[in-house]
């Protein structure tokens, strides 16, 4: 059901100054495009970057136009815009488990709305997959000093880190070699939907030379889904390390 309930959404919106002041910064590509809907009564809302357009029960739908931003700490996405006639709709989108019944899949995000006469209304929502892009890339970074022999041989993995107890899963992959330069820079390509919101996507990076492995990923840093950018600096470090 819509997670962390009712109650945790009426809160939010309460304190939504808060939330404000806490520091919302730009929304990363890949979550600036979400479908969202709730019953009781039946509602929608269409996101795409700073358009939007919202449905309540029969009326005829209402365009917005907005602005979407992102709390990295909290997880929170929230889109803001008016119709330039009535006054503000907020939306408030957390990244978790979401379903309308018990029996419908589950999707990425939970949502709570607050409308221009007081009203709240809740639901789910899901990254549209038009919102991802065919690709994530980025640069290997090297410790300071480091280089890298003629042999050597840059691994790049996208991993997916499923809900549950499902094992990780391997989205794309690609071997650079040889590569001398650094940083190296890297693109892999994403299959058109290959991407599901409610999971995290990491990405790992082996360096060997002669097949010997010699450099690991410090982190693994998240991308795409749950506010995670398409491009990102990957540091490495000498194994053993």
């Amino acid at each position: 059901m819509m997670g962390g309930g009712f109650a945790w959404h009426v809160h939010r919106i309460v304190a939504w100054a808060g939330v404000i002041a806490c520091g919302l910064g730009p929304v990363p590509l890949a979550a600036q495009n979400f479908s969202c809907s709730g019953v009781e009564p039946a509602w929608s809302l269409g996101i795409s970057g700073e358009v939007a357009a919202f449905r309540l029960g029969d009326a005829t739908p209402a365009a917005l136009k907005g602005r979407p931003a992102y709390s990295e700490p909290r997880q929170l996405t929230v889109w803001r815009g008016a119709d330039g006639r009535e006054g503000e709709v907020v939306a408030l989108l957390r990244a978790e488990t979401c379903s309308l019944k018990a029996s419908d899949d589950p999707q990425g995000y939970s949502v709570v709305m607050s409308l221009p006469d007081g009203k709240l209304l809740a639901g789910c929502c899901r990254m549209n997959e038009a919102a991802f892009p065919g690709k994530v890339s980025g640069r290997v970074i090297l410790p300071p000093g480091a280089k890298l022999a003629a042999n050597a041989a840059v691994e790049v993995k996208l991993f997916e880190i499923p809900q549950g107890d499902a094992p990780l899963k391997v989205i794309a992959e690609k071997v650079l070699a040889p590569q001398t330069a650094s940083p190296v820079v890297f693109e892999l390509a994403i299959e058109t939907g290959a991407v599901n919101a409610a999971n995290t996507y990491v990405l790992h990076v082996r360096i060997t030379e002669s097949g010997r492995l010699i450099f690991l990923s410090q982190d693994a840093p998240q991308v795409l889904t749950k506010g995670g950018p398409d491009e990102v600096d990957v540091m490495v470090k000498p194994l053993g390390q």
